[in-house]
């Protein structure tokens, strides 16, 4: 499911931008892998079970071509979707702690970017914890939306949402305490 996605969407962005906006020119898998705990561990485990070398296989990796990005479609792409990090009023955001096409390791930078900008009392990041791109219950989507809805700025801590997901829906709600890990590969410009 997530490889039909991600193939699916990468056609429509490639249209839409005019061109390729990801590259890994420049990256160096095995320091990016060296920095992933517990991804670390998961991998070379994973490939000693399989009689496979990981040291190998960064190797081979990275004697491979890199693919440069189309500037204009990194552009078109930084002005469509990156944000500055000025929230301006009050905002929620909710993650699935298993989404793996928009991942709480990329998403953490929105918080970061609205800390610089000084606005950190106005975002409340919350997590959910589900598998899969946008995996939420109506409870929780009623919580997400009740907000800018009403205007109210409740309590964000996890039971407190998941009181309101289960009122909302009858199921009980999934939020919980996450921090998510660190995202390696920062845009260029720090965001």
């Amino acid at each position: 499911m997530f490889l039909a996605l991600a193939v699916s969407s990468r056609w429509a962005i490639e249209q839409v931008t005019g061109g390729n906006p990801s590259w890994n020119t420049g990256v160096g898998y095995a320091r990016q892998l060296s920095m992933a705990a517990p991804s670390q561990q998961n991998a070379g485990q994973l490939d000693g079970r399989a009689g496979l070398d990981l040291r190998a296989d960064l190797g081979r990796l990275a004697a491979e071509p890199r693919v440069a990005a189309d500037p204009a479609a990194v552009v078109y792409l930084e002005r469509a979707s990156c944000s500055p990090g000025i929230c301006g009023s009050r905002c929620s955001r909710s993650t699935g702690t298993g989404d793996q096409i928009s991942t709480v390791a990329q998403r953490q930078s929105y918080g970061a970017l609205v800390r610089r900008a000084g606005d950190e009392s106005l975002l409340r990041q919350t997590y959910v914890q589900t598998a899969g791109h946008c995996t939420y219950t109506a409870g929780e989507q009623q919580v997400a939306i009740d907000r800018p809805r009403t205007g109210y700025w409740p309590d964000t801590s996890p039971g407190t949402l998941n009181r309101l997901a289960s009122a909302a829906d009858g199921t009980a709600g999934r939020y919980l305490s996450y921090a998510p890990p660190h995202f390696n590969r920062r845009h260029p410009a720090g965001r």
